[in-house]
């Protein structure tokens, strides 16, 4: 581990070195820089590997490239670029990168890399990051209308960013944004072709025939009916008539929603273009054909806005307690647009107003979406007031499968806990939270149900402490279920680590051992549970020091307990290797503990490792084998 961390900072040095001689930083700071760096590649190298890990190391290589942008500024000095500043972006992006191959499933890392590398103006690894993203996760219309807009925007390819909708649209006909992506970038390829033969013709010069004949072709007709807008016109027609095969309630709000994105975004076009000017009056058309009764509204708000009023001046006039569904997430979306363009957090406070109105709306009238009480939830510390109360309290009458709304509930009961009688209410709630979402998907939500029922326990009922934690267990599943084994192991090794008094330490580590070897040998578990055994139990040699692979406290003298930690990790890393023998980490993490406990037994592990993996976790296993052997000859 610790050679691979060297030769990681070695590949740094020149970076190091320049920064000093250029005195962008000075010595001090560089020093301070080396030993960062040293302190996340370190953690990167740990069997369970985190994301915050490699998220922490990256936002810091991104914030040290702001720090040195203003220092060029400032000093004027725009030399070594590239063996300091690209350096560092290619460290940081290689970082983001192996974030996304270990937890492929998380869009929002692959989209966190795509936002550094574009930012950054990496475009052949933007490039790649939006192929690897788009292979794992296909359906996702926000990476899919991003990588078009990117395409365009800031690769310059029309027909990438075509062909990439285009393959969305196969997949999700009904989308009103993917169709106003292409509408757009249409439009946009058109006003762009068109303010450049503008500037062209500008320049001529007058009787120079040859000039002329350059700069004036004759367009073919293919070009004529781009820049007419038939292209335009032809994308408009496919989302109708795609949108008009859905279900009727469905179909009249997404044709609202689809005719006003269109009409807005002709309104980026020149107004005294005929072409442009057809186009409006079509959609206009279509618009006042329309049963819904707020796209008027919607239309005139738009109009406002492009004569230059603020959206928040054009929207103060509304009257939104009477206000529909439809209006609101309109609304909702247009102060989001604004709020992401402008970084306006007045426009973002509003729409979580608007979005709070929506979720606490009355029965009989159009509520909101699991999506829509989610994203609230999820933007609620804690829920305040009685209005909050009853807006979460609907959720979990309508969604009572969900374990966020639970929760949200429950942390606003238990502030308000007093006396015996109170607190049954509250453990009674619990349980019921726990029959209703204990297995919802969100694990860790579902986790956060258990953890309650266990808090109250060890508060009101130490006794029966043991039982919550059994029944816990015994009635998850999944993730869920593995997460509260590994927080079974964290309460089980906290009460030996805060009893002080030897003989009660020792008596509680027989019953505490005993349960720890139950967990370990209950199948199936994870590699990341066995791991986290074994580390929790390395950990605890923090506060406990170890004689011989005996623990005793650092003041109580030379005497050692009969508490023998080794054993016990050697039983978690070698339960790892015999349930998941395909696993690279498993072994790894068995192999790194006998280099620095049993060093005669490495070689044998090692064997067993090269006859069990096979392919790239073969590969992988020998690739951190060698960098292990490395680091313990080095010391």
């Amino acid at each position: 581990m610790a050679e691979f961390v060297e030769q990681n900072l070695e590949e740094l040095v020149p970076v190091f070195e320049q920064l000093g001689a250029t005195q962008l930083l000075s010595e001090k700071e560089v020093n301070q820089l080396v030993k960062r760096c040293r302190r996340y590649d370190y953690r990167l190298q740990k069997s369970h590997k985190k994301p915050d890990d490699f998220i922490n190391y990256g936002e810091y290589l991104s914030e040290l490239l702001d720090l040195l942008f203003e220092r060029r500024q400032a000093i004027g000095y725009a030399h070594k670029k590239e063996i300091i500043e690209h350096a560092i972006k290619r460290k940081a992006a290689g970082i983001y990168r192996r974030l996304c191959e270990r937890f492929q499933g998380k869009l929002n890392y692959w989209l966190r890399y795509i936002n550094f590398t574009s930012s950054r103006t990496m475009k052949a690894q933007t490039s790649k990051a939006f192929i690897q993203a788009m292979q794992m996760h296909p359906r996702s219309l926000e990476l899919r209308i991003k990588a078009a807009r990117w395409e365009w925007e800031e690769n310059k390819s029309v027909d990438n960013a075509r062909r990439g909708l285009q393959l969305a649209l196969r997949l999700h006909p009904e989308s009103v944004h993917l169709w106003t992506t292409l509408f757009e970038i249409e439009l946009d390829y058109v006003n762009k072709i068109k303010q450049r033969r503008r500037i062209l013709l500008e320049q001529k010069r007058e009787g120079d025939e040859e000039e002329q004949s350059v700069i004036e072709p004759s367009t073919p007709a293919a070009t004529d009916a781009v820049l007419q807008l038939r292209v335009a016109e032809i994308v408009m027609e496919q989302a109708m008539e795609s949108l008009g095969a859905l279900k009727a309630e469905e179909r009249e709000a997404k044709m609202s929603e689809l005719l006003v994105l269109l009409w807005r975004a002709c309104l980026l076009l020149d107004a005294t273009d005929a072409d442009a000017a057809r186009l409006r009056t079509t959609l206009e058309e279509r618009m006042a054909a329309q049963p819904d009764a707020t796209i008027k509204w919607r239309v005139d708000v738009e109009k406002r806005l492009a004569e230059g009023e603020d959206l928040m001046d054009a929207l103060a006039l509304k009257d939104w307690p009477s206000a529909s569904a439809g209006e609101i997430r309109w609304a909702m979306q247009r102060l989001k647009e604004k709020a992401a363009t402008n970084e306006d957090g007045v426009a973002l406070t509003k729409a979580r107003d608007l979005l709070f109105a929506l979720v606490s709306r009355r029965k009989g009238v159009e509520e909101a979406t699991e999506e829509e009480c989610e994203e609230w939830a999820r933007g609620v510390e804690e829920v305040e007031g009685e209005d909050g109360r009853r807006a979460v309290e609907r959720a979990i009458e309508r969604f009572p499968r969900r374990a966020l709304f639970w929760r949200l509930a429950l942390d606003a009961e238990g502030k308000d806990l007093e006396g015996a009688e109170s607190v049954a209410k509250h453990a009674d709630r619990i349980n019921r939270a726990i029959e209703k979402a204990g297995d919802d998907e969100d694990a860790e939500e579902a986790v956060r149900l258990y953890q309650a029922a266990i808090d109250i326990a060890i508060q009101h009922a130490p006794e029966t402490v043991e039982k919550v934690f059994q029944s816990s267990i015994d009635g998850s599943v999944g993730a869920t279920h593995r997460a509260l084994k590994q927080l079974r192991v964290d309460y089980l090794l906290s009460i030996v680590e805060e009893q002080e008094d030897e003989e009660k330490r020792e008596k509680r580590w027989t019953g505490v051992e005993q349960q720890l070897r139950a967990l370990v040998h209950r199948r199936p578990n994870s590699v990341e549970f066995y791991v986290h055994v074994a580390e929790s139990l390395l950990s605890l040699t923090q506060s406990i020091k170890v004689i011989d692979g005996r623990l005793r406290y650092p003041d109580q003298g030379s005497k050692a307990t009969t508490m023998a930690i080794d054993p016990l990790v050697d039983v978690a890393l070698a339960a790892a290797v015999a349930e998941h023998p395909d696993s690279d980490d498993a072994w790894i993490a068995r192999c790194e503990l006998l280099m620095e406990r049993a060093p005669l037994k490495v070689a044998d592990v090692y064997r067993r490792a090269i006859l069990s993996l096979k392919g790239e976790a073969a590969e992988n296993f020998i690739a951190r084998y060698t960098i292990l052997q490395q680091a313990a000859a080095a010391k």
